[in-house]
């Protein structure tokens, strides 16, 4: 049973529906439990994976079932406008707050609505007692704490990004940086760009919209296409690169320096495919080294289809791919033709638990001593991106905090007695916009740059 029922009028104040000397309630449905729900399944291709855009479909009806009585009809008659007034104020206004209070666990829930149906009382003249029944409806299936969880995460810092050594690593703008001949090739390719829209049966770029292609002729093998050389220090290092090619095609990645590279080879047994080829390998000294995808065998011409190369310092061979335009990223020079580098490698961890029993949407808020401090944010779950925004704020910004509502999917920039929209900052190919699962999650806040040392803060309601 439940020990208080409420709504809230258009000042915010609540009207209570039961537990007062007129007002009572017989049955109510639609509080606990859920509504069928329905989602519209929406995923979305991009450049760095699937976006899921699934959203409910389905309202939540509440029907409630209540007697208001008084000494006469007239007061009976003035319990129920009481009541009535704040249901009846949402046909032209926004939504109420229905609120209540279950009896047995003291859980306290909530739920915006809007009235869905007409209210025609019963009179019962001996009793001065009038039965009314209303239907609400919720947009959202889901019910919602009272009470709200704030929780702020460490500062993050950015003393030890990670460097993609490959200057133009996805070919979205050109091919500048590769070359056809050169370091671990013989024979000499044909090397063109790919838009999806020309990959065939249905391929899509691992990382943009665009692809290296090369073809080359049946013989010698070894032909392909090189990165410019890199120049490193002693250490070990990871090389990667997505490829794609005919049924039964042999490719290899080579990297190195010239003359002892490490080779990974593939045979393209599926159609289409992109598969991610990687070596690690280990400089004794400062070396001159490079990046080539080749044929392994003669015979075959391609195309050959290459994207997402990376060189990094000694990483595990499932470390993602990154350039400067990633979540969180930057690049140190011209954009697709220089150094690109990760964000905070440290801190920026926070852990939120949602005690609910369904997903739930949270508020965001990006700030430190100067939030202006901080460039390309993004906040991470384990299952990826929640949100991207590309650029910096200008000091403007220091005395207020970035904030993300990923219910409406807003960025605003809140300052004392002002909010300033950064719709333009959102980064639409890289923000998933995911609600917080239930249980306990750890997000990540990263910037490709920041000296203020900026701190995430999650704001939530568990759901129910």
């Amino acid at each position: 049973m439940l020990s208080a029922l409420t709504i809230d009028n258009q000042a915010g104040s609540p009207v209570a529906l039961m537990n007062t000397a007129g007002r009572e309630v017989v049955e109510v449905k639609g509080l606990q439990g859920s509504s069928p729900v329905r989602r519209s399944v929406r995923p979305r291709p991009t450049g760095h994976g699937t976006i899921d855009e699934t959203r409910y479909t389905d309202e939540q009806l509440i029907e409630i079932v209540g007697d208001v009585f008084g000494g006469t009809p007239e007061a009976a008659y003035a319990e129920l406008r009481a009541i009535t007034s704040p249901l009846v104020a949402t046909l032209d206004g926004q939504p109420a707050m229905l609120k209540w209070t279950e009896g047995a666990s003291g859980l306290q829930l909530q739920r915006l609505v809007k009235l869905a149906s007409g209210i025609s009382p019963t009179l019962k003249e001996a009793q001065a007692l009038l039965r009314y029944q209303a239907i609400l409806a919720a947009s959202d299936p889901r019910a919602y704490r009272q009470t709200e969880t704030t929780v702020v995460g460490a500062a993050a810092t950015t003393s030890a990004s990670m460097v993609n050594r490959v200057l133009n690593p996805s070919f979205e703008i050109n091919t500048t940086g590769w070359s056809t001949s050169g370091t671990h090739l013989s024979g000499a390719a044909t090397l063109t760009r790919a838009h999806d829209s020309e990959l065939p049966g249905g391929l899509t770029a691992p990382s943009g919209q665009y692809v290296g292609s090369f073809t080359h002729t049946t013989s010698p093998a070894g032909q392909g296409i090189v990165t410019s050389t890199i120049t490193l220090a002693a250490g070990t290092y990871r090389a990667d690169v997505w490829v794609a090619g005919p049924l039964g095609y042999q490719v290899q990645l080579a990297a190195g320096p010239s003359g002892s590279p490490i080779v990974a080879a593939h045979t393209f047994d599926q159609f289409p495919e992109f598969r991610r080829l990687s070596v690690a390998f280990t400089l004794g000294s400062s070396s001159i080294v490079s990046l080539a995808v080749r044929s392994a065998l003669t015979g075959s011409t391609g195309p050959v289809y290459v994207d997402a190369a990376k060189i990094t310092p000694s990483a595990p061979a499932d470390a993602p791919y990154f350039d400067g335009d990633s979540p969180g990223c930057r690049w140190q020079g011209t954009v697709h033709n220089s150094l690109s580098s990760t964000g905070d490698a440290a801190g920026g961890l926070v852990n939120v638990t949602n005690a609910g029993e369904r997903e739930t949407p949270a508020i965001l808020r990006i700030g430190g001593a100067a939030t202006w401090g901080v460039f390309n944010p993004a906040v991470f779950s384990p299952d990826g991106c929640i949100v991207s925004l590309r650029g910096q704020l200008s000091s403007e910004a220091a005395t207020g905090w970035i904030e993300i509502d990923v219910r409406t999917r807003t960025v605003d920039l809140v300052r004392p007695g002002q909010r300033i929209s950064l719709r333009h900052m959102i980064d639409s190919a890289n923000s998933r916009w995911t609600d917080l699962p239930t249980g306990t999650t750890q997000l990540r806040l990263a910037s490709a740059h920041s000296s203020q040392n900026p701190r995430l803060t999650v704001i939530h309601r568990d759901a129910y």
